[in-house]
């Protein structure tokens, strides 16, 4: 319960970030923070240094904190940017909810898969403590790696529109021959 808590807290105060490309960036920050938690973790737990209440509770915080942005949040925010004004893309229009669904399908898949894979497939592991060891650290290098070059691409992205768009006022043009006078009219 306490996780939850500290987890909704977090999630809850990237609303105050105005900034779609900040806010976008801190949710990157919080899902690999979370694969950091898992993996280290996962880690003390394998040497010994934590107990296994410990290592659940730090490993399960971790899980929940990469999980829990990969829902609106991440996709409302990702959407924003792309879209934005900056981006060259005002006119595009659209929600998270097909990203949603697709994302919680993997997520469930994936679940599926790991479960039958630890059940079915002889010689993979001993015991499910072992197959969940390896699986954590797996995932825990997966998703720092992918939550680093997301942030990467988003923030390069980001910076090549920003440059593209601050044309907005070109230099203006070398002088040439001073404007010819109109010609009066005689009365």
């Amino acid at each position: 319960m306490p996780v939850t808590i500290v987890v909704l807290i977090a999630l809850a105060a990237i609303m105050l970030v105005r900034d779609n490309l900040k806010a976008l960036l801190t949710i990157h920050a919080a899902i690999f923070t979370g694969a950091a938690l898992l993996g280290l973790s996962t880690i003390a737990f394998r040497l010994g240094l934590i107990t296994p209440l410990d290592w659940m509770v730090l490993s399960g915080s971790g899980l929940y904190l990469s999980y829990v942005p990969f829902s609106v949040v991440l996709f409302d925010r990702m959407i924003a940017v792309t879209r934005s004004p900056a981006a060259g893309n005002a006119a595009a229009t659209g929600n998270a909810g097909f990203l949603i669904y697709i994302a919680d399908t993997f997520g469930y898949g994936g679940s599926i898969v790991l479960l039958l894979l630890s059940r079915f497939w002889p010689g993979l592991h001993h015991t499910f403590l072992s197959f969940y060891v390896d699986s954590a650290m797996f995932a825990s290098v997966v998703l720092m790696a992918a939550s680093a070059a997301s942030a990467l691409w988003f923030t390069n992205r980001q910076q090549k529109h920003a440059c593209r768009n601050t044309d907005a006022f070109p230099p203006p043009s070398a002088p040439s021959s001073p404007p010819a006078q109109p010609a009066r009219a005689s009365v």
